[in-house]
């Protein structure tokens, strides 16, 4: 007869510190407080501060039915579409990236009216809210995400726009 031992290890956070991630695959330690300034968390992996970003959305948004879906490729990488349908066609697409690159995340952008992708520095994380900025990109200047509760995401860019202070707010439900 063969038998299985199954070891149980319980871990607590360090005194001062939050547990962030609680699968088993992954326990991160965060400093607490430290969550508001990118900066702060080098060597700190993209995956367990977005989990909540993965899944089909969709809602209204750029003159017809908008769609985003976000999947984990790995602890480094996120991947993301989206696209808007008015009257069977296609009037939107870009696809973009969150990715942990040289100790900072980025959320980087390809959209089709843009000779390249356009990349956006995470200046701000909590766990239900993130902000990336790229001042030197004419419109937008800031793209954040916002968890509203356990279906709802809230998507917005601002920046300036002809001169004058411009935003766009996106409202999404979640899909799967």
């Amino acid at each position: 007869m063969k038998y299985k031992i199954i070891v149980l290890l319980i871990l607590l956070p360090p005194l001062g510190y939050s547990l962030l991630d609680t699968s088993l695959a992954n326990i991160y330690f965060i400093k607490a407080g430290s969550l508001s300034k990118a900066a702060q968390y080098e060597g700190i992996l993209a995956k367990p501060l977005f989990t909540w970003l993965t899944g089909k959305w969709t809602g209204k948004g750029n003159g017809g039915l908008m769609y985003e879906n976000w999947t984990i490729i790995n602890d480094q990488l996120m991947e993301g579409a989206s696209y808007s349908i008015s009257k069977s066609d296609t009037v939107f697409s870009e696809t973009m990236r969150i990715e942990l690159l040289d100790s900072n995340i980025f959320y980087t952008v390809y959209v089709e009216h843009n000779k390249r992708e356009v990349s956006f520095k995470l200046i701000e994380i909590t766990t239900n809210k993130a902000v990336f900025e790229n001042t030197k990109h004419d419109f937008p200047t800031r793209i954040i995400y916002i968890k509203k509760g356990d279906d709802t995401l809230h998507a917005r860019i601002e920046g300036i726009r002809n001169g004058k202070k411009d935003t766009v707010d996106f409202f999404m439900t979640r899909v799967l």
